[in-house]
């Protein structure tokens, strides 16, 4: 074979014998991979409560139910035949599971209404948490979104969507475990009004960098790093 490969604005392809072809005709029907799982979808529907919305051709996963202490959210899922675009609603998703230890959501995912308030509260065993994929455009709380998972060291909030968010009170709360936090400096912070205890007790986090932010409309600012490990 000779795999010369090419990029456009909208497709990844591969000459194979002289023909351009996309990546699944040139790996996935080698053997390599199946189609489903080359074109990110999930196998794991099972580990979800969930709705479903025809009209939008969207599945609304609303609670992790699964016995996996590795968690995955694919960005679709092939129900009864059929491929639905995922959604979550944040707030019931993870609150409360002492199961798992890690979390990745994948490119595309959205949330589907306008709050992840205590998306991971009290997840007593998540040590880490890969939300880079995450749309949160549209979101105006995160309110709780990690307050007391005491042993999660990493977050990765690369490319979030924070432009609507309002209130991040309380966010990192006793997460005293953590030592590293990606993407946050970056966030449009210019709508938030309440940053109360975001960083409290962030026992191993030593330095921030909020030079980024726009804290001209917050007026609750109290205790945001009250027992910090910050130097």
């Amino acid at each position: 074979y000779d795999f010369g490969l090419y990029f456009n604005s909208y497709l990844a392809s591969a000459k194979v014998d002289g023909n351009y072809v996309t990546p699944f005709d040139a790996f996935g029907k080698a053997g390599f991979v199946d189609e489903d799982t080359f074109f990110g979808v999930g196998d794991n529907i099972s580990d979800f409560e969930y709705s479903i919305n025809e009209d939008a051709k969207s599945v609304v996963l609303t609670k992790y139910i699964g016995n996996n202490t590795d968690a995955v959210v694919a960005s679709s899922y092939k129900i009864d035949g059929s491929i639905y675009n995922t959604s979550i609603e944040a707030t019931t998703m993870f609150k409360g599971n002492k199961t798992i230890k890690s979390v990745v959501i994948k490119e595309g995912v959205r949330v589907a209404s306008d709050s992840m308030a205590e998306m991971f509260y009290q997840c007593s065993n998540l040590e880490t948490a890969d939300l880079s994929g995450l749309d949160t455009s549209g979101v105006i709380s995160f309110f709780k979104l990690f307050s007391e998972c005491s042993k999660l060291t990493s977050i990765d909030a690369t490319g979030w969507d924070t432009s609507s968010v309002e209130d991040m009170g309380y966010l990192l709360d006793c997460c005293e475990s953590l030592t590293t936090f990606v993407g946050y400096e970056d966030w449009d912070t210019s709508s938030v009004w309440n940053i109360y205890k975001l960083f409290n007790r962030t026992l191993k986090i030593r330095e921030v960098n909020l030079s980024k932010w726009d804290l001209s409309k917050v007026d609750n600012s109290g205790w945001c790093f009250q027992g910090c490990g910050m130097n």
